[in-house]
């Protein structure tokens, strides 16, 4: 298993950086060795990913991170012009990073190692709830399906927005970010629920589109899942922007492009309270499958003749996927719930 380091930075704004693989650090735009007359140390060609850090002392080919098979990691200079420093003292070949240690990149950015994770703990899900006034359920579909997420491998790694805090900015923003909190190896979900219109998803008087939504997941790595609960989530997976999911992405819409979604009290799973029913039936579909297994075969469950307890569940409710598979980590014990 691959480990995972973790880099923070505070100044001129706080980034946290997710590194697996092979990492250059530098003003670059690309992964080319870009000095003509500087020489190019082996270890670049190594390179596979690059943290673009525009800045004006910072070289374009200036540092490199590299992992080892011991699951270590590295730090060199790739003879950049102005230096690469660890704890203060320059870094001459390879400077094994260890938990605490300040990594400075010439005299423009300083990152402080904050930890090295095992890859399967480094999944990552952002819930985004907003009841518009009207709705009931919304606040029951985050907490319950974030408990079955919690046994699955997302245990304090899901971020939550709901009401005021789901707005556009925050929603875009904490997208944005977790661009560099993944890593190939990871599974990242995006939940929401609340209300939808045939522009997307609706948040008080702002909207996230498909556009918006898409364009964002597109940057993150690792395989992503959309889970919508809401009206008309089916936009999302229609003719003109099933063409725009990004790459490794499954999409699971509780409705189709025209039509509504419901929610309605559920004494199995909220005890009463009111919940989504398709969140409620995904639940459901992960209680009864709680070993490893891909979330695309949600559709099955889906497409089956609604007749007996589905019926209660969806009402005719016209769910709708795309993508694809999207695997499930195993759940811990049912000893372990909260």
């Amino acid at each position: 298993m691959k480990n995972v380091l973790v880099l923070k930075q505070k100044e001129p704004y706080e980034q946290t950086y997710h590194i697996a693989g092979p990492t250059h650090l530098g003003r670059s735009s690309s992964l080319e060795w870009r000095v003509a007359d500087r020489e190019m140390p082996d270890e670049f060609e190594d390179l596979e990913i690059l943290i673009r850090i525009v800045r004006g002392t910072v070289s374009r080919n200036h540092a490199g991170i590299l992992p080892s098979e011991d699951g270590h990691f590295y730090l060199i200079d790739l003879n950049s012009s102005n230096g690469t420093f660890l704890n203060k003292k320059p870094v001459h070949g390879r400077e094994r990073l260890k938990v605490g240690d300040e990594v400075s990149i010439a005299s423009t950015l300083d990152l402080i190692v904050m930890g090295i994770i095992p890859s399967d703990q480094n999944h990552h899900a952002l819930f985004v709830g907003h009841e518009g006034g009207n709705l009931q359920g919304v606040r029951q579909d985050l907490y319950q399906l974030g408990k079955r997420l919690e046994e699955r491998g997302f245990a304090g790694n899901i971020n939550e927005l709901f009401n005021e805090d789901a707005n556009r900015k925050n929603v875009l923003g904490y997208l944005e970010q977790a661009a560099y909190l993944t890593t190939p190896e990871s599974h990242f979900i995006f939940y929401y629920s609340g209300h939808g219109n045939h522009d997307g998803v609706q948040l008080g008087i702002d909207k996230i589109s498909p556009d918006d939504l898409y364009s964002r997941l597109r940057n993150i790595r690792g395989k992503k899942a959309v889970i919508l609960d809401n009206c008309r989530a089916g936009v999302f997976i229609n003719d003109e922007n099933k063409e725009k999911m990004p790459t490794n992405t499954l999409v699971l819409a509780g409705s189709s492009e025209t039509k509504p979604a419901y929610e309605g009290p559920d004494f199995t799973i909220a005890g009463g309270e009111y919940m989504g029913k398709f969140t409620a039936a995904l639940i459901k579909y992960l209680d009864e499958n709680r070993g490893r297994l891909n979330l695309k075969d949600f559709e099955k469950k889906l497409n089956q003749n609604l007749s007996g307890s589905l019926i209660s569940i969806y009402h005719k409710q016209e769910a709708d996927v795309a993508g694809i598979g999207y695997t499930m980590l195993t759940a811990q014990s049912n000893n372990n719930r909260k």
